[in-house]
């Protein structure tokens, strides 16, 4: 899964680009804390 980031004030925006173009929000949040309830959420599944 290619995860990039898009950086809005304090929030960032994790997102993938599915294989149809579209693109899937994978989490939202403070850039404080971010990438680790990302990592969080993908080694759930």
């Amino acid at each position: 899964m290619g995860l990039r980031s898009f950086r809005l004030g304090k929030i960032r925006i994790v997102y993938a680009i599915n294989e149809g173009g579209g693109i899937d929000i994978v989490a939202i949040g403070p850039r404080k804390r971010i990438y680790e309830e990302t990592y969080r959420l993908i080694s759930r599944k």
